[in-house]
């Protein structure tokens, strides 16, 4: 007798954050200071934090270890908005064009170079003027243990840290004067795509002289609904 053992990957939901929903958008205490080791920092403000609401509907998705994938996020560098024009105004105010996503949300034993074990998770962190990424290899890369009670949290909170010029801070705009130019339009062109799955392993049980299995039943995906 032979035992083959698989792991099936069962989809079972997508999220979808989009800059424009942010919560906070409007709200100064969602501008503040991060310690980051790995960049510019001289103390200015350099971190917005991002909120998104869930609904009870999410709430009564029951996970089974579970497991979260960036499928793909996309930001946009601090190149100020003129809203006089109506244009990106080429005066760039992120140093080097680095930002660090990280995503509260995660909990446990969790270590980066930079803020040690202080920081919250690091989900992205890239560089240039208009950063797209879509994971090619989502059972592989950018994937998270996470908790079967996830979904039970009222929100999902981002932190964008940019690496700052040295005397421009993440909240300076110039509403009202000429040119009227602010980061807002940056964080409205946010978005971050995150799939949740449950991993599962099954055994398939051969007895000597069989040579007959329906590799079928053992694909290595099945999207499903567990909502109750």
């Amino acid at each position: 007798m032979y035992i083959m053992r698989f792991l099936r990957y069962k989809q079972v939901c997508r999220l979808m954050f989009l800059g424009s929903d942010d919560e906070l958008k409007n709200v100064g205490s969602s501008f503040y200071t991060s310690q980051e080791n790995s960049i510019n920092y001289s103390g200015q403000v350099n971190t917005k934090l991002l909120r998104f609401r869930l609904d009870s509907k999410m709430k009564n998705i029951k996970l089974k270890n579970p497991k979260l994938v960036l499928e793909s996020v996309t930001v946009k560098d601090l190149y100020r908005w003129d809203y006089t024009a109506k244009t990106w105004v080429n005066n760039q105010s992120n140093n080097n064009n680095c930002v660090t996503i990280r995503i509260k949300n995660i909990s446990g034993d969790n270590w980066d170079s930079t803020q040690n074990s202080e920081g919250h998770m690091i989900l992205f962190r890239g560089s240039g003027s208009d950063v797209t990424y879509i994971n090619p290899s989502p059972k592989l890369l950018y994937n998270f243990t996470i908790s079967e009670n996830f979904l039970q949290q009222s929100a999902i909170e981002f932190e964008l840290i940019y690496e700052m010029d040295d005397t421009v801070n993440l909240n300076d705009n110039t509403s009202g004067n000429a040119g009227e130019y602010d980061f807002t339009k940056s964080f409205e062109d946010f978005y971050c795509s995150l799939i949740i799955y449950e991993e599962e392993e099954e055994e398939l049980i051969l007895k000597d002289g069989g040579n007959v299995v329906d590799f079928k039943r053992f694909g290595p995906t099945a999207q499903y609904k567990n909502i109750k």
